[in-house]
């Protein structure tokens, strides 16, 4: 039973992360006009800052991209909108 919840959890999280990566290509393009839409869209503590930056998903991705680079860019647009 513990094996099934885990690949639950890992399925549910695979595709936060393929969106969080999506929504990085639209907030690094220079001609986004809703920067500041998508980057509320994004708070939360279930949403970006829920990587903990361990690479799995770099490891597993089946297309070669770095997720994890995408969400810690997304971490620093946003801190650097609060600051």
């Amino acid at each position: 039973m513990l094996v099934f919840f885990a690949t639950i959890a890992l399925l549910v999280w695979s595709k936060i992360t393929a969106a969080l990566l999506q929504s990085w290509r639209f907030l690094a393009d220079s001609r986004d006009q809703a920067t500041a839409q998508r980057l509320e869209e994004l708070e939360g503590a279930y949403k970006v800052f829920r990587c903990h930056t361990i690479m799995n998903c770099v490891n597993v991705c089946p297309k070669g991209l770095n997720p994890t680079k995408a969400i810690g860019n997304i971490k620093k647009l946003m801190l650097k909108r609060l600051v």
